[in-house]
């Protein structure tokens, strides 16, 4: 029963991450706004990834985690590579939270798409 739980709650998590983002949300309306969906974003990230991931495996039956591994090491790697030329004070922390924050706009417009497209993949082939 309690093995049924934590399943059904984890499929849940990497299918609807936005849940997190809602709960997230709510648990910090005392803070301020931008703080809030701030640190909503940045929890929300982590279930983004594994969503992404997961939904394009299903979708494409081909082991995503790699890719996804590899573009957010260039992404960080290409923010160093502008702080660095910006700024002659490189910041370590700076380059990471908007890496991350970036990273967050990128998985959630491809959770969108995978999903569009998965639903899209299984219209045709029950299609045909």
């Amino acid at each position: 029963m309690f093995g049924t739980f934590v399943s059904f709650f984890t499929g849940l998590v990497i299918l609807f991450p936005f849940i997190i983002f809602i709960i997230i949300g709510l648990m910090n309306v005392k803070r301020k706004r931008k703080v809030s969906l701030q640190q909503a974003a940045d929890v929300t990230n982590f279930f983004l990834i594994a969503s992404v991931s997961t939904i394009a495996t299903v979708t494409f039956g081909k082991f995503a985690m790699i890719v996804i591994a590899l573009i957010v090491f260039c992404i960080v790697i290409g923010f160093a590579i502008y702080e660095r030329r910006r700024k002659k004070d490189f910041n370590t922390q700076k380059v990471m939270r908007n890496a991350w924050r970036l990273l967050f706009l990128i998985f959630s417009l491809s959770y969108f798409i995978l999903i569009i497209c998965g639903i899209i993949l299984s219209i045709v082939q029950h299609l045909a």
